[in-house]
């Protein structure tokens, strides 16, 4: 709830400052604050949880992962999206494997995790996508997830 509550804030600043015809810096400042305060504790609890996990992957010889990178979140009024970029060393496609992550509020008490991964998925082997697969699943139920998709 407090995603959306914090939007919730914003908004009404926001409206306010219409129905007054007067500027509130000082409060619209506090709403954004209170929004990138927000942002913050997801890239650190993402990056925690999961980038770190991916990056342990790095060392498993099975694994052909060889750098992890967290991309900003995306935050809306009851979800939000994170992408992570993975890296191989000898790619046979250049350029990174996206796996974008969106947590959506479904319900008053149902979370979703929706994975969806662009790129040259071929740079990791199987034996790899099953160890990054199993850390995602592992994240989203630490997250409270109650449904997780693989797109």
């Amino acid at each position: 709830g407090t995603l959306p509550k914090a939007f919730d804030r914003l908004r009404r600043v926001l409206g306010q400052q219409i129905r007054d015809g007067a500027q509130h810096p000082s409060r619209l400042r506090e709403a954004q604050r209170h929004l990138a305060e927000i942002e913050r504790t997801i890239c650190v609890v993402c990056d925690r949880e999961l980038t770190y996990a991916l990056r342990q992957r790095s060392k498993d010889p099975l694994c052909t992962l060889s750098r992890v990178e967290t991309r900003r979140p995306r935050l809306a009024t009851n979800s939000f999206e994170l992408t992570l970029d993975l890296y191989t060393p000898a790619a046979i496609n250049p350029g990174p494997i996206e796996i974008r992550l969106c947590i959506c509020l479904m319900e008053p008490d149902d979370l979703h995790l929706r994975i969806r991964i662009a790129g040259p998925r071929d740079n990791l082997h199987a034996s790899c996508w099953k160890l990054v697969r199993e850390d995602i699943e592992v994240f989203g139920r630490r997250a409270g997830a109650t449904q997780i998709l693989f797109n």
